[in-house]
Parts: C-alpha cells; structure tokens; sequence
C-alpha cells in the first residue's frame, strides 16, 4: 500500500553499482589473483587418556557464566526503567 502524502525528503539512490557491472569487475579482479594453495590442515593432537577436566575448573566456569548471565539480565532490565536517560543506566550498569 503506497501512502497518499509525499516523502518529506526523496528516497537517495545507492552510488554502489548494481548488475552486470558489479559481476563484470569481480571477475576481472579473480582473474588476475594467483590460484589458491591447497589446503593444508592438521590432525588434532589425541588427547591422552586419564587427562579429563578437573572439576574446580568446570564449576569456575560454571559460576562465572551465571555471574555473566545475570549482570546482563540486570543491565537489561534497568535499561528498560532508565532507557530514556543513558548516563543514568550507564552509571548503574557499569
């Protein structure tokens, strides 16, 4: 549905070329590079057996996700009391 009132400024027109232009110069700049080496990847190193995670570094990591989680929860929520004064959430979040 088109509006009956007039654009109180005109639509800008995009300066990057679009169609065959673009297509036309992309390829001339892949013609010109050097082909790709070949790939080259390594095999993970095995992990020895009886080297498991110790459990203090799991539950750290656990702790610190929740501590995480919940300071963003709370920058959320504030922002949407203070959203309209930013120096004010800024001030309490950080």
């Amino acid at each position: 549905m088109t509006p009956i009132y007039p654009r109180k400024r005109p639509q800008r027109r995009s300066e990057i070329p679009r169609g065959p232009q673009q297509t036309t110069g992309l390829q001339q700049i892949r013609d010109t590079l050097p082909p790709a080496p070949e790939p080259c990847t390594v095999e993970p190193a095995p992990r020895p057996a009886g080297q498991e995670v110790p459990p203090e570094l799991l539950a750290l990591v656990a702790h610190h996700c929740r501590r995480i989680s919940a300071y963003l929860a709370r920058a959320q929520h504030l922002q949407t009391l203070h959203g309209d004064d930013m120096r004010q959430w800024q001030r309490l979040v950080l």
